[in-house]
């Protein structure tokens, strides 16, 4: 057979097995993607990202190949390697706008670039419609917040409001924000206005505002719907086992309160009163400690009196809070007693 013929029949073959087989069954950069997502979907972020990553090197000009992995780098505080994946990906395909934009935000404040942050969430701001806006929200306050704090995340979250008031979520966050702040007003307006965003979220940071501004008994009412709002499968297994609270390890002041109302409503509020004293005990900022004894007072007044000694840690919190407000004796007077209960965290607190 001439060459010619033999070279023909070759190339036939070979285009006969793409169609038939290669095409069908080999690689392809969606296919890829979408046996990473199985991983990432799993939990199992750097399974995922090798995959992409493999995908992104045979398909470099695939925008989803790029995307996918910066959102796995996201996923594993691999924040440089995130904005260069995400970055390729928008610039690959700008439109329309998803998540990547929100991620890409995020991954830049956590970067340490939070200028640029910051503005590509003013770039993103008038882009959202509600149903982007109600996704991406969450992303946006943590870079936000990332970027430049909570400051940052009431003017980003206020955006959204204006442009968009159906976006009750929106409000939760600013209001969790100005409760960060020290402004519990304002924390709880937000609060009673987003009840039907995150019904739980919003009546915890409703308790907390509550709480702080002294008002007890709506703080209580306010615990006691979170608790109805819990899901009914852990309602009936905290009142069979009150110990089911304990096993929350807190991890930032709102879970301290969640725990400890748990406990509450199981009818441990001994137990409620001492998470609120390890929280105490751990927590750095004096605007937290304020908050948890406003709560344990709300506990221990279901308690015998005398159940447990206020903590020197706590009443050098309050000293400094009546300096702040002008009260000085009481200041004087607070102090006084902190360093009676203990002498070496009274010295620290000068």
């Amino acid at each position: 057979m001439p060459l010619v013929a033999q070279l023909s029949l070759t190339a036939l073959g070979l285009l006969l097995f793409y169609l038939l087989f290669w095409r069908r069954f080999g690689f392809t950069a969606e296919r890829a993607v979408a046996r990473g997502t199985i991983l990432y979907d799993k939990g199992d972020f750097g399974g995922a990202l090798k995959v992409y990553r493999s995908a992104r090197q045979r398909a470099p000009k695939i925008a989803l190949a790029w995307e996918c992995e910066g959102l796995a780098c996201v996923m594993l505080d691999m924040h440089d390697d995130a904005a260069i994946a995400l970055g390729h990906a928008l610039r690959l395909q700008p439109k329309p706008v998803r998540q990547a934009h929100a991620y890409m935000a995020l991954a830049l404040a956590r970067d340490g670039q939070g200028p640029k942050a910051l503005e590509a969430i003013g770039e993103l701001m008038p882009l959202l419609d509600e149903t982007r806006a109600r996704a991406d929200a969450p992303i946006l306050a943590d870079a936000a917040r990332a970027a430049a704090g909570d400051d940052a995340v009431c003017e980003a979250m206020t955006a959204i409001v204006r442009r968009l008031p159906s976006v009750r979520l929106a409000r939760l966050l600013r209001g969790e924000a100005e409760w960060r702040r020290g402004r519990p007003g304002a924390a709880l307006d937000d609060a009673v206005a987003s009840r039907e965003a995150e019904p739980r979220r919003a009546r915890i940071l409703e308790a907390l505002a509550r709480a702080e501004l002294g008002e007890l008994a709506a703080a209580k009412k306010a615990s006691r719907d979170f608790v109805e709002a819990l899901p009914p499968a852990f309602r009936a297994r905290l009142a069979r086992d009150p110990d089911a609270a304990r096993a929350v390890q807190p991890a930032d002041p709102e879970e301290v309160i969640q725990r400890a109302l748990a406990l509450f409503e199981g009818a441990d509020a001994a137990g409620a009163a001492r998470a609120l004293d390890e929280a105490i005990a751990l927590e750095a900022e004096d605007r937290h400690i304020r908050t948890f004894a406003a709560f344990r007072a709300m506990v221990r007044a279901e308690l015998p009196s005398g159940f447990e000694a206020v903590t020197a840690r706590e009443k050098l919190a309050l000293a400094r809070a009546a300096e702040r407000s002008g009260e000085d004796e009481r200041a004087r007077k607070l102090r006084r007693e902190a360093a009676e209960l203990d002498p070496a965290v009274a010295s620290r607190g000068r």
